[in-house]
Formats: C-alpha cells, structure tokens, sequence
C-alpha cells in the first residue's frame, strides 16, 4: 500500500513516515497541497494524509482538487488538524475527506484510521513509533 503524507512540518512527516514504514506501508510526502497534487497526477497512492494548515494550498483545498480530478476522485483522504472548530469534521467531510484526526493522536488510532479507510482487515498488531 502507497502513502502521501502531506505535511509542511518535516519532523513530523519524517515521524509518520518512519511509523507507517515499520508496518508495511509505502510512503512518499508533500510539503503542501500544490506539491501533493504533483505527485497524486505523476505516481498513484492508496491513501492521503494530509494536515490542514499549510502555506500555499492547505489540506480542505487539496481534497478539494482531488475530488475535481476523475484520476484522484476515489482516491481516500484523511485529514489531520489541531484545529478544535465544532465545524471541522462537517466541513472536511463536505469538502471530500473520509475521516478527520485530531492533534495530537494516537499514533495505533491513526494507523487504524489508514487500514479503515483503504479498506484492509485490521493488523493483528501494530507497531508505533513515538
């Protein structure tokens, strides 16, 4: 399975990368949406992780163009953000994401998040990083 890690903060997608790459996954990363799209249109993944606050296109507005592009419509999209507006799931979901993590998580939730949305049986056992 193939990961798009969006994430203007390189630790941060250094950590995810480093704990989905411990359980199987594939991962490649983005420093934000424009970057991202490039990416999604050159090489296909099963799965974007994408933070909500970035420069540039921020995650809503990435999920956004990959519902506007008939290669990226199905591809799933999971949302990360430490934003707490009651709104945020609705708007995520409005726009295209499947779920919405909130800052900070657990990393076995988000793992169990990913398996979810591409739709593999749940790992017997996951292996976190923190």
């Amino acid at each position: 399975m193939r990961l798009l890690i969006v994430d203007d903060d390189s630790d941060h997608r250094l950590i995810l990368r480093n704990m989905f790459e411990a359980n199987g996954y594939g991962c490649d990363e983005a420093e934000d949406g424009g970057e991202a799209l490039s990416k999604l249109r050159a090489d296909k993944v099963d799965i974007v992780l994408t933070d909500l606050h970035m420069p540039g296109m921020n995650g809503l507005e990435l999920i956004n163009q990959m519902g506007r592009l008939a290669s990226l419509q199905h591809t799933p999209a999971i949302l990360m953000s430490s934003q707490s507006r009651e709104d945020m799931p609705y708007e995520a979901h409005k726009t295209g994401a499947c779920a919405v993590i909130s800052k900070p998580y657990d990393l076995h939730e988000l793992l169990e998040e990913v398996s979810r949305a591409i739709g593999q049986a749940e790992p017997d056992e996951l292996t976190a990083m923190a």
